[in-house]
């Protein structure tokens, strides 16, 4: 995918650049992140620089214990990002180190070369020979793990020639790799920088930025940087079109920017433009954000409520039905990163051109994004109104919390080819079930599907009233579909759900396959009369109410006793359009977090938003009670009934004696370590 600039870390690596600032200073130099290039699988860069060394007397990397291995994959290519100033990187030499009792001749890459995207093609034609890594030979490295130079280029220094560098693996690779180190330094790059004051009413209304400030030269702005303060709303409208190699950083000066809690209707707005980036995160190098609000950079996940360089927080404003962050009057090749948003009346992030088929929104990265208890979705992606509306293609998200959202943590419509949600945590959605907005808004997550390829993976799913997966082909007239469109779910962990484990509908275009693999599901309870008398338990874990498109169900796990689909009995078999193989009903084992505040094995379900009375019920009026040891959220606070008895209408923050006040939750909901699926969720990265 062709993304814009960017400042930090997609979810394999990320970090301050470690670039020295002055001239001929050689430093490790720290890639801004290391990953997979669309449309190859298995991270091949992957922790290749997760353990990064230091330089001794002699100038050579030492140390960078730790760990893990660098990806052998064979065949695959990869990229490493040297972020929107590439142009001031120096290289000096590459480094491998390799893994103890190491032997023979190890294998370079086939292939590098520089582009300005991270496809698998090589259409720039900017092929780079004299870089490479794993190239020892005759190797025996004993007990030890040793640092062996691959190129000395000391004698004339590399300048990257584009942004990233891609590096195809040859069809046989050796393992012995254990991390790679680029030598070298950074030239001083003097930044065009403009700052937005303060206003004095905490108003500020720009919706035509280029306008209001005709002086700046919007073309070559680096920094537009907004002043610390408590703002009622943030207007920001005909941002500029950029190029992806000089992106526009918009970010926090002098402390943090909270943007709600004073009454009005919407928060933060942001329109038009393109290669854009908006972000908080504290990085001295690329002078963003503030050292006093870090929010979880260096991976303290811990405890970051309030601590983040940009903050939308609504402090749930009575009335209000406020998004955190709306993106949209046309705006596309985006990033948004290390932002908070908490409290707000709708959802977290609200990303669309409304009622504009033509629109063009592609090239997006949401990352490292902290969403929480929030009154509707945590993100609510591509319109859900008549056609014509414009796709969404591209769209990248990794590495996000989005927790306690009282519907779908997840909503995403319109989706065009590209694709890549992955190693985020959505963990208790639906929250609100017996009092939400309406019916059909009680899903862990909603996906409408209208063309191309794509992939939802490695991700952390926990709670649902419906469906874990409410799912949806959107066809549309004009979308091309090809032979090869695929949309694969794989590698997820489901949990905590009361109603099905996934649905399939919706309009059919006979060619687009869909595909479920190696997923587990656990946690199924069937509650849905609670609030929803009509409704009848279900026998089966998918439905699937498609009779046209491919659907493969394949190497899932399940511990319900449930058929797999509502289309044969059992886990596997086949019926018209359906084919399941692999998949095993048996013990699933839960996740468990670093400190989400509840032991491993325990029933997410048993925590919702506090409510007086089951608006969703028959009778609206009917009183919810809670039972001894559940949990509730109300205002952002957790509590826990301990009165002994079913309680109703008691607000939760009145009455100690019910009412156990457990704080805030702490939220680190990285895997701990021993967990299984240590592949899923949010990965620690070099900072």
């Amino acid at each position: 995918m062709a993304r814009p600039g960017s400042l930090v870390a997609v979810a394999v690596i990320s970090g301050v650049v470690a670039f020295s600032a002055s001239a001929q200073t050689v430093q490790v130099l720290t890639p801004i992140a290391a990953g997979a290039a669309t449309g190859s699988a298995y991270f091949p860069m992957q922790f290749a620089f997760d353990a990064q060394p230091t330089l001794n007397s002699a100038g050579q990397p030492v140390g960078g214990t730790g760990g893990r291995d660098a990806p052998y994959y064979a065949g695959r290519v990869g990229y490493i990002d040297f972020g929107p100033e590439w142009a001031t990187v120096r290289i000096s030499s590459t480094w491998t180190r390799y893994r103890t009792f190491s032997v023979g001749d190890q294998t370079p890459y086939s292939e590098l070369w520089w582009d300005d995207d991270v496809d698998t093609v090589n259409d720039s034609g900017m092929t780079e020979t004299r870089l490479n890594f794993n190239t020892a030979q005759g190797l025996s490295t004993g007990s030890q793990e040793p640092w062996i130079r691959d190129r000395d280029l000391s004698a004339s220094v590399l300048t990257p020639r584009a942004r990233y560098l891609l590096c195809r693996s040859p069809s046989v690779m050796s393992n012995r790799a254990k991390e790679y180190a680029i030598l070298g330094w950074k030239t001083t790059a003097q930044l065009n920088t403009f700052t937005l004051p303060y206003p004095a009413n905490g108003k500020l209304y720009l919706p035509n930025i280029q306008q209001t400030y005709p002086a700046v030269d919007w073309s070559t702005l680096d920094r537009l940087y907004l002043s610390a303060g408590h703002y009622a709303f943030i207007n920001i409208g005909n941002l500029p079109a950029r190029s992806p190699a000089r992106p526009l950083v918009i970010t926090n000066k002098g402390g943090q920017v909270r943007v709600g809690g004073l009454g009005h209707y919407y928060l933060f707005a942001l329109g038009g433009g393109s290669h854009w980036i908006l972000t908080g995160e504290d990085d001295a190098g690329a002078q963003t954000g503030d050292a006093g609000f870090r929010g979880h950079k260096g991976n303290n996940y811990s405890n970051t409520r309030g601590t983040y360089g940009i903050l939308m927080d609504d402090d749930f404003y009575l009335g209000r039905s406020n998004s955190g962050l709306a993106i949209g009057g046309g705006a596309t090749d985006f990033e948004v990163s290390y932002v908070e948003i908490r409290e707000v009346g709708f959802a977290g992030i609200n990303m669309k051109t409304d009622n504009n088929g033509t629109a063009v929104m592609r090239n997006v990265w949401l990352h490292d994004l902290y969403i929480h208890d929030t009154g509707s979705e945590g993100f609510y992606i591509g319109s859900t109104q008549a056609p014509p509306q414009h796709p969404v293609e591209n769209l990248e998200i990794s590495n996000c919390r989005v927790l306690r959202t009282a519907t779908e943590a997840l909503q995403l419509g319109q989706l065009g080819d590209g694709t890549n949600v992955h190693n985020n945590v959505f963990a208790l959605s639906a929250i609100d079930w017996k009092d939400a907005f309406q019916r059909w808004q009680d899903n862990n997550t909603q996906i409408a599907v209208r063309y191309g390829r794509g992939a939802i993976h490695h991700n952390v799913f926990i709670g649902a009233a419906g469906s874990l997966i409410s799912f949806f082909a959107q066809v549309r007239d004009g979308d091309s579909h090809a032979a090869g469109d695929v949309l694969t779910l794989h590698d997820n962990y489901y949990s905590s759900f009361r109603g099905l484990g996934a649905y399939l509908g919706g309009d059919q275009d006979g060619i687009t396959a869909y595909r479920f693999e190696r997923n587990f599901f656990r946690g199924f309870s069937w509650q849905r009369p609670e609030v929803y008398p009509d409704e009848i338990q279900p026998n089966h874990l998918f439905r699937i109410a498609m009779s046209q498109n491919p659907v493969v169900l394949q190497d899932n796990r399940f511990d319900m006793s449930l058929n797999l689909t509502n289309r044969f009995a059992g886990e596997n078999g086949s019926s018209g359009n359906v084919v399941a193989s692999g998949n095993i009903r048996g013990t699933v084992a839960p996740v468990a977090f670093n400190d989400f505040g509840f032991p491993p094995d325990f029933d997410y379900l048993r925590v919702e938003m506090w409510t007086a009375t089951c608006g969703r019920c028959p009778d609206p009026s009917t009183p919810v009670y809670y039972p001894p040891g559940d949990y509730v959220m109300h205002l952002g606070v957790m509590y826990r009934n301990i009165s002994g008895s079913s309680i109703t209408g008691t607000v939760p923050g009145t009455a100690p004696q019910i009412w156990e006040d457990l704080g805030y939750p702490p939220d680190d909901v990285r895997l701990a370590p021993g967990s299984p699926y240590q592949s899923m969720g949010l990965l620690d990265r070099v900072q």
